[in-house]
């Protein structure tokens, strides 16, 4: 993402300590189990499931943006980049019975930023709502060349969900993760079914409410 002179400079120092430590840390201090959110590879929650093996019970729900089903692909048909790039890690996740909700492409190319949305944004004079309106201009030309679309609201999407929970419509299904396919590496395989005779490991969100997710963000950004 390009910058944008309503940044402000940061003010928090690195912590000194592994990211999956830090996570586990979190999670085993907190008084009851936590919703977590992660918006990209899952890596660092996976070799957290590895190491600290005693914190799953503290994780509410792992609202996880990533995986596409039904539509056309970012990278490879049926793959999408969050689940390609550690398709191993994901599988960690799936396996070890974390309460998983899947918010992949099916939605979050439901949720575009178009002309009308941009002219909404524009409307909103905070500091914050002109930092996010700077951002998402240039994130809009990367898209549309790729894509031939306005931007996506991917992570926004699965952020909002733990505001919100009622905006995407869900089901259940067992994934599968392909990890030695030829053509199809990191692709997530759904059985609605029941075919493969496993137990449903994940839900799917496949519908959403695009004109609510973006009220929600735009009275965000103004307050």
């Amino acid at each position: 993402l390009e910058g944008s002179p309503y940044l402000p400079q940061a003010t928090i120092k690195p912590v000194d300590r592994h990211a999956v430590d830090f996570l586990a840390d979190k999670l085993r201090a907190a008084p009851e189990p936590i919703l977590v959110v992660a918006t990209g590879p899952l890596t660092n929650i996976g070799l957290m499931i590895l190491k600290h093996r005693d914190v799953l019970p503290k994780i509410k729900e792992l609202i996880w943006m990533g995986g596409v089903f039904y539509r056309k692909s970012e990278i490879i048909t049926p793959t999408e980049f969050n689940a390609f790039c550690d398709p191993e890690a994901l599988k960690i996740v799936l396996d070890r019975g974390v309460p998983i909700l899947m918010v992949g492409l099916d939605v979050t190319m439901q949720v575009l930023i178009e002309a009308p949305q941009y002219a909404e944004l524009a409307t909103i004079d905070t500091p914050l709502g002109k930092l996010v309106n700077d951002w998402l201009l240039f994130y809009e030309k990367l898209h549309r060349n790729s894509m031939g679309v306005g931007g996506a609201m991917h992570d926004p999407l699965a952020l909002a969900l733990a505001i919100d929970p009622t905006l995407v419509r869900t089901r259940p299904a067992h994934i599968g993760v392909d990890l030695s396919g030829t053509y199809a590496f990191g692709a997530t395989v759904a059985d609605f079914w029941s075919e493969r005779g496993e137990k449903d490991n994940a839900r799917i969100a496949y519908e959403v409410d695009a004109d609510r997710f973006f009220k929600l963000m735009f009275d965000l950004l103004r307050d």
